[in-house]
């Protein structure tokens, strides 16, 4: 029998400022891989899925995808804690480059093996990862290929690695899946549904000074300047780290949320009231943080409520706020 597995990471931990890098790694029979898309909507003109590319246009797509893989698909996901990673770089003298090479070397076959270690029955294996020129530098696929069988012998598991190849994303439905939910993953950890808008419009900027207090209010006008030409208020103060964050608390407690982070966040609220609440509370994360070999086990539903909670809020507060703009 065969079996399928993806691996996919997101926020490489020499390249990006967040909190974790991530990194995922989806298994699933190969007759529920056929099903999904045999089941898959014909169109010849749809978008790759990609969670930062997300727009509310396609919102039925994703939700039909990600339904039936979170339904037929085992999810596991690792967090590197990117500030401590970083300083055991320092310690042992290593570049950030060396780093995510050993850690590319470590990582994936251990979310491999996490999920093929509980197979039941034989299946020849079959990993696809997304394409990389730095997967080829560093030799991942024979890695892989040999670590994993050697875990099979060593533990007599049910499974041997036939091969491990890299394919473009764009070619398969299930490494998008992959990413989608790598993205929703990250998205609800750092709570990246609070991501401000930079610039506001007239109407924006005039129901935001509508509605605060005078000291808000001056802090506001003196942050903005009007872009005559895109009709906008454009927000000046970036480099100025204590007035950017005045204005940030200004426009979080008015809700006013960046177009991007509005739709993902509408996307997981769909997601979720779409009975799949159990699904993505059973995906598996494991959590690197600490010095020596500690690796935390979390909880995906933690972060669930908190971006419920949100949500419900950010409804709320829309819903007033087309009164308030209606009644005017």
């Amino acid at each position: 029998m065969g079996y399928y597995i993806f691996f996919d990471e997101s926020g490489k931990i020499d390249r990006q400022t967040g909190k974790y890098s991530y990194y995922g790694s989806l298994g699933i029979k190969k007759n529920q891989y056929e099903y999904i898309n045999e089941a898959l909507p014909k169109d010849e003109n749809r978008r790759e899925l990609h969670f930062q590319k997300f727009n509310l246009t396609d919102v039925d797509i994703y939700l039909h995808v990600l339904s039936e893989v979170l339904d037929k698909a085992q999810f596991n996901v690792y967090l590197v804690d990117r500030d401590k990673a970083l300083n055991i770089a320092d310690r042992l003298l290593l570049s950030s480059t060396k780093l995510r090479e050993l850690l590319y070397i470590k990582i994936p076959e251990r979310l491999i093996y996490g999920i093929l270690r509980h197979l039941e029955d034989f299946y020849y294996v079959d990993i696809y990862i997304d394409k990389c020129d730095e997967y080829d530098e560093y030799n991942i696929k024979s890695k892989l290929e040999y670590q994993l069988n050697a875990q099979a012998v060593y533990r007599d598991k049910k499974y041997f690695i036939k091969n491990v190849t890299q394919i473009d994303s764009k070619n398969d439905i299930i490494l998008q899946a992959t990413d989608v939910i790598l993205g929703i993953i990250s998205f609800l950890i750092e709570e990246k549904y609070y991501s401000i808008k930079d610039n506001l419009t007239e109407k924006d900027f005039k129901y935001i000074t509508d509605n605060i207090t005078d000291d808000e209010r001056e802090v506001i006008i003196s942050s903005y300047e009007y872009n005559e030409k895109r009709k906008e208020y454009v927000l000046k103060v970036k480099s100025n780290k204590k007035r950017f964050e005045e204005v940030n608390r200004i426009l979080e407690k008015n809700n006013y949320y960046t177009q991007s982070s509005i739709q993902k966040s509408e996307l997981i609220y769909r997601l979720l009231d779409s009975d799949k609440i159990d699904r993505l509370n059973k995906i598996c994360m494991y959590l690197w943080e600490q010095y020596g070999e500690s690796i935390e086990s979390r909880n995906i539903s933690e972060y669930i409520s908190k971006f419920i909670i949100f949500k419900t809020k950010f409804d709320n507060y829309s819903k007033i706020k087309i009164l308030n703009i209606k009644y005017l």
